[in-house]
């Protein structure tokens, strides 16, 4: 596990958002839910890799993609965040994840509420 912070390349804040891209947000949300140190910089992507943004600089490596950077920050400082999730929870955050991110790929609205507690109902079947 290294202590040197991470360097998170992205775009900018507005709106009251860290960031304008939700693969930024993203990237950055999971630095802070891991309590991973890091700092932030004006990305630009046409000199990133894949020449999109967010990258992380982490020591000698550097790691372009949402995705592959928090696989990366698991795999080098520390537990994943969902590690007391049963493997049927596991599962079904992983659905849940890929259908999102593919509305917001798409730009579409997801056309769902977002709830505080899982109605009774639906309970058992967690």
């Amino acid at each position: 596990m290294s202590s040197t912070p991470v360097v998170l390349q992205k775009f900018i804040p507005a709106w009251g958002l860290p960031d304008l891209s939700p693969f930024c947000f993203k990237a950055e949300a999971y630095l802070k839910l891991a309590g991973i140190p890091y700092s932030t910089e004006l990305g630009d992507s046409r000199k990133a890799p894949k020449n999109k943004l967010p990258v992380i600089r982490d020591g000698a490596h550097t790691i372009p993609d949402s995705n592959a950077i928090i696989e990366h920050l698991e795999r080098t400082r520390g537990k994943p965040l969902d590690a007391l999730l049963t493997t049927r929870q596991r599962a079904i955050a992983t659905a849940v994840r890929s259908m999102l991110g593919e509305l917001v790929l798409l730009g579409h609205r997801p056309p769902i509420v977002l709830r505080t507690r899982v109605p009774d109902r639906c309970a058992s079947t967690l």
